[in-house]
């Protein structure tokens, strides 16, 4: 499997999204977009320091885990992974 790159060498283009449509279409415009990372910050999120993100298109997406570990300097928890 391909193996990332450090996050220091990739150019990620960021899109935000703060309308008031509702946030399934967000997240469904941002599917159709193809993007490989959707990160949803509401105001829980805010409130806890927390964040949900989600990895899709992506073919090597434990790649993609292990890379976000290293980034977090913390390993994901199996409770982490498997949030939806």
């Amino acid at each position: 499997a391909p193996k990332p790159l450090p996050l220091s060498n990739i150019h990620l283009p960021i899109d935000i999204d703060t309308s008031s449509r509702p946030l399934g279409k967000k997240i469904a415009d941002a599917r159709a977009k193809k993007y490989n990372h959707i990160i949803v910050v509401g105001k829980r999120d805010v409130e806890s320091g927390g964040m949900n993100m989600q990895i899709v298109n992506q073919p090597a997406e434990e790649a993609a885990m292990r890379a976000l570990e290293e980034a977090r300097g913390q390993q994901l928890s199996e409770a982490d992974r498997s949030k939806k």
